[in-house]
């Protein structure tokens, strides 16, 4: 599974609600997906952007999160950004050449 996590004021994420089928290139290799768009749902949007700063806290300048003295996402930048961000999920599906 990969994730990712935009802002709704760019429009590319668009065009991925019609859950057709997307290839990707993830390092290199190919991969193909029907992604899923969630926009509405702030709890889950709110426990996944948690977790993937957890985990890639680089990632937390460009979702505009502070990170607190102990390494975590700051809770209340958390709730203030998820409601204008997208969070796209993608079920990968190898392609093999």
């Amino acid at each position: 599974m990969a994730h990712c996590f935009t802002s709704q004021f760019f429009d590319w994420w668009r065009n991925l609600k019609i859950r057709a089928e997307v290839h990707l290139i993830i390092k290199g290799e190919k991969w193909k997906s029907t992604p899923i768009v969630e926009i509405d749902d702030h709890e889950l949007l709110r426990l996944q952007l948690d977790a993937f700063l957890r985990a890639v806290p680089r990632g937390a300048a460009h979702a505009d999160v502070s990170l607190g003295n102990n390494g975590h996402p700051d809770q209340d930048d958390i709730y203030r950004v998820v409601p204008d961000m997208a969070y796209l999920r993608f079920a990968l599906k190898h392609i093999l050449d």
